[in-house]
């Protein structure tokens, strides 16, 4: 969860001719599984679509973002770009030392089927993850999928062919790296 400080506004009421001023505020927001699956819930939209982008579905799935309320309903209606950014930037982020080596590999997205919270609890359940992790960063309860997929799925092995071809890629590029160090040093 990051919790995203609103700051204190002064506005001023043409119509009764007062000022309106609102306190600083706090706002708890998680970007998880749980969230997702509120958001779907209550729109019957999947929130990993494919024919909207999460920018476009960021303004209707962040109230269901919302673990801790803020003091006052206007709060959200009153986050600045930057704090947008921020949780924007929160929900991108990996939230884990985790990284897959892709060079040969499609991502593991590249399935045509659409993806609910549903099936994603699905491969919780398959994958025997803890239902507490519904709560996690979305990014990293996928990544742990991946990894329980990856760990389960058979090995590849590599052709011959295959092996000449990486060793000559990375004898290539290890040529290049050295030539390059022999040249910084001169």
């Amino acid at each position: 969860m990051i919790l995203i400080k609103v700051p204190p506004l002064e506005l001023y009421d043409e119509a009764t001719n007062r000022f309106i001023y609102y306190d600083e505020d706090e706002i708890g927001i998680e970007h998880s599984l749980y969230t997702i699956a509120s958001y779907e819930e209550a729109t019957h939209k999947p929130y990993l679509s494919r024919t909207q982008t999460p920018d476009e579905i960021f303004p209707a799935y962040l109230p269901y973002m919302v673990m801790k309320p803020p003091k006052s309903q206007s709060s959200l209606d009153r986050l600045t770009n930057a704090e947008i950014a921020k949780i924007k930037e929160y929900m991108n982020d990996s939230h884990t030392a985790t990284w897959f080596n892709r060079e040969n590999d499609e991502p593991s997205s590249s399935s045509s089927q659409t993806i609910t919270a549903e099936i994603v609890y699905g491969w919780m359940f398959a994958y025997h993850i803890p239902m507490e992790c519904e709560h996690w960063p979305f990014n990293r309860l996928m990544t742990l999928i991946e990894v329980c997929a990856n760990q389960k799925a058979p090995q590849k092995t590599m052709t011959e062919k295959e092996v000449r071809d990486q060793y000559k890629r990375l004898n290539a590029k290890r040529r290049a790296e050295i030539k390059a160090r022999k040249a910084k040093q001169k």
